[in-house]
Order: structure tokens, then C-alpha cells, then sequence
């Protein structure tokens, strides 16, 4: 019995490695790129519609309108040849957008943090692992210091920002290790998240810090807390009273 593959089942067979393909993706992402909860916070899940719509949609979509088995071999292998190396071209661009957007910086600026893509530091020619020198975790917890008034290092970061638009925030010159300023942040209100006004209305965030003052047998106040900008949700970055980073409490907007 000679078996011959429909479209069908060449398009599901395609299908199939694509899941496959994807899975593992997925898997790098969160694991590897994004690590929780910056999958959600830094825009993770866009790339991931696009990737999908390439991955999983075009390619076997592609496979169900050109394979047809009456083809000369030739042709055929010809054809499904393309649209893989179609699939696999636009599938690394993605990757490589996606790779260059994931957060390698969490920047305490003004009164709350920022997070900051790899794309910032690379368009400079700066490697994200030079960032490793404000510490150890990554993202980085870091601390950019504006300068003091009328300083020459206060007019080099404007005019950086005139002559090379690159933001303040950017600026690897006015970086220090954010748990050299914890002591110093902790002890100024204006800097400080206030938890206690946040969980009245928030049952998310308040339902979140129960959960760890349970675990930890600690009290709301033996924490310092933060706020972490973003778009799309409400998060709080939360740290012991030594400075050490403990966790995130996050709540959609």
C-alpha cells in the first residue's frame, strides 16, 4: 500500500512542528528574556501575537495552498523549501525585535522605578552586560542620580540628550547601584509607595501582600515599597529593610 499526504495533513503536519517550535520560544521567553512578571509588564505578550501569526498561522496556511502531491518532486521540495526558509526569516527578525525589547534594567528615576529594554543601551553600543556592574539580578536594580545644579556633569547629560537623543534614563554616567540610595529612599515619604493607602482600595495588591506577610510572618510594615511604572497594570516593587529586593505586587489597571 503506497501512502500519499493530502494538503491537509501536510498543513497539520506543518502545524504540529510549528506548536513545537513555538512551545520551546514560549518557554525562552519567560524563562530566559522576561522573567515574571515582566513578561506581562514589558510588552511580551505583543511579540508573541506576532510571532504566533508567523509561526503558527502563515507557514501552514502556506503548506495547505501550495502542496499538492501531483507536483514533480522537484517542484514540490522547491516549494515547501521557500516557504520554511520564508517561515524561518521572518520568525528570527521577530526574535530579534523581541530579544532586543526585554528588560535588563529596572531604573529608579524621579520618584518611581522605570524598566529599560535592551534596545536603549545597544543603540549607545553599550552591551547589556555592562550593566552588571550596578548588580547582580537581572534586570538590574539601579539608581540614576540626577546631577547637581550648574555642574558640568548635569550640562554633558543635557547635551547628550540635545546632540544624541539619548534620555537621561539612558545614561550610564549618572547610574549607581540602587542599594547604595535604599537607606536614603527608604527614609523620604515622597519616594515611597503608600501601601497602606493602595490596599484600602486594591483588593489584588492587598490580597498579594497577605499572601507574603503570612508566609514570611512579618508585618506591613517591615517592608519598603515602591512603585514600578507601566502602561497596563498597577505594580509595586516590594523589599525588605535591609534592601534586598523580596517580590513584586502587581494588579491590573
Amino acid at each position: 500500500m503506497v501512502f500519499t499526504m493530502s494538503k491537509q495533513l501536510a498543513a497539520l503536519s506543518h502545524f504540529i512542528l510549528s506548536i513545537i517550535i513555538f512551545t520551546i520560544i514560549i518557554a525562552t521567553m519567560i524563562h530566559f528574556w522576561y522573567p515574571a512578571p515582566h513578561f506581562n509588564l514589558s510588552g511580551g505578550w505583543d511579540g508573541l501575537k506576532i510571532l504566533a501569526g508567523v509561526d503558527l498561522v502563515l507557514g501552514p496556511l502556506l503548506t495547505l495552498v501550495v502542496f499538492n502531491i501531483k507536483k514533480p518532486k522537484k517542484e514540490l521540495v522547491m516549494d515547501l523549501s521557500l516557504i520554511v526558509l520564508m517561515q524561518f526569516a521572518a520568525l528570527g527578525w521577530g526574535l530579534h525585535a523581541i530579544y532586543q525589547q526585554r528588560p535588563v534594567a529596572i531604573v529608579f528615576s524621579g520618584t518611581e522605578f522605570f524598566s529599560f529594554p535592551a534596545s536603549e543601551y545597544t543603540k549607545q553600543n553599550i552591551s547589556p552586560e555592562t550593566l552588571r556592574q550596578f548588580g547582580s539580578q537581572f534586570p538590574v536594580l539601579i539608581y540614576a542620580k540626577k546631577p547637581e545644579r550648574d555642574s558640568v556633569e548635569l550640562e554633558e547629560m543635557f547635551t547628550r540628550y540635545k546632540t544624541e537623543n539619548v534620555s537621561p534614563f539612558h545614561q550610564l554616567n549618572i547610574y549607581h547601584p540602587f542599594n547604595e540610595f535604599f537607606t536614603e529612599l527608604k527614609s523620604n515619604p515622597l519616594y515611597l509607595a503608600d501601601i497602606k493607602a493602595i490596599i484600602e482600595t486594591n483588593t489584588v495588591i492587598r490580597e498579594a501582600l497577605d499572601s507574603v506577610l503570612q508566609e514570611t510572618d512579618k508585618n506591613i510594615d517591615d517592608y519598603v515599597y515602591f512603585k514600578l511604572y507601566s502602561e497596563s497594570h498597577y505594580p509595586i516593587m516590594m523589599f525588605n529593610a535591609e534592601g534586598d529586593f523580596v517580590t513584586y505586587l502587581i494588579s491590573s489597571m
